[in-house]
């Protein structure tokens, strides 16, 4: 996953020898000549793959080093080209595909009912579901999920249609600079308070989202209890069904685990065992034997 930033969540500064990233008007000759580059570049990587199962992702591993990718040292197309294939990629059992024995099922290794928390897996790839309207699109009412439910009844699960994932990086820009916003409200009202030597509120609001009322003691007390439409830490979370996520890479980690039964590093160091299974060998918790 592409899942690198800088400190401080800047931007990296790219290597001087990064081509632009330009995109190419839809349906112009670049836009073919760029369609042919990067199905010629899918057909090696697919060859490769064929011929060493896992390969793929072993390679997107080593080219998107986190540290790397926040030192600039990746180009922004670059990132776009490996990015894209990372969404294409149909990942199979030297992946991780599933967990535990679901390579040896008899029935199979997906479900259509997602189990509690751990998930199905449901399908191999992205694109499977996420297509109506061109790639990165939502999904059709057969490709729903059907979430946390008993692995088995439909009616057991919480049914939800897959969104549309186009602009996802505007959304989480947008986010935290909301959440820089609403922070440094909180922090000039914790310092007038002080400054007063008396209680003092605040009403939160940026880019025009009024998020309620939030109260300071002289002391730095915090009282968020009329704060509306985020937590208490006033992190904005846009990613989630329920806003739970601020950043798109914790929002794919949970995706990948619910879907396809592919675990992240950054997964296997945050969830619950009910996420991420309860196997005994803490860099394989899913028990299919493999690990990245």
């Amino acid at each position: 996953m592409i899942c690198g930033c800088a400190p401080g969540n800047e931007a990296p500064t790219w290597r001087a020898d990064c081509v632009p990233l330009v995109r190419p008007a839809p349906l112009s000759l670049e836009a073919a000549r760029e369609a042919e580059r990067l199905a010629g570049r899918r057909h090696e990587l697919r060859l490769r793959e064929a011929a060493a199962p896992g390969a793929f992702l072993r390679e997107m591993h080593a080219a998107l080093d986190a540290t790397r990718v926040a030192a600039g040292d990746v180009c922004l197309a670059e990132l776009a080209d490996l990015g894209q294939l990372l969404f294409e990629h149909e990942y199979n059992f030297a992946d991780g595909l599933g967990g535990g024995g679901a390579a040896s099922a008899p029935a199979g290794p997906f479900h259509r009912v997602q189990h509690g928390l751990f998930g199905g897996p449901e399908t191999i790839s992205c694109p499977s579901c996420h297509w109506v309207g061109g790639p990165n699109g939502a999904g059709a009412e057969t490709d729903n999920a059907f979430l946390q439910g008993d692995g088995e009844r439909t009616r057991s699960g919480d049914e939800r249609n897959p969104p549309a994932l186009i602009g996802l990086g505007v959304v989480q820009a947008l986010a935290r600079e909301m959440t820089r916003d609403l922070q440094k409200e909180r922090d000039d009202l914790v310092h007038e308070a002080a400054r007063a030597g008396a209680s003092r509120e605040a009403h939160l609001t940026t880019k025009g989202v009024d998020f309620g009322v939030l109260k300071a003691t002289p002391k730095g007390e915090i009282d968020a209890s009329g704060v509306r439409g985020v937590d208490a830490d006033l992190v904005v979370k846009p990613f989630g069904w329920k806003g739970t996520a601020a950043d798109f890479a914790d929002f794919a980690s949970e995706a990948l685990q619910v879907h396809m039964g592919i675990q992240s590093d950054v997964l296997l160091a945050s969830a619950s065992h009910e996420v991420i299974g309860d196997g005994s060998d803490p860099t394989d918790p899913d028990g299919d034997s493999v690990r990245h």
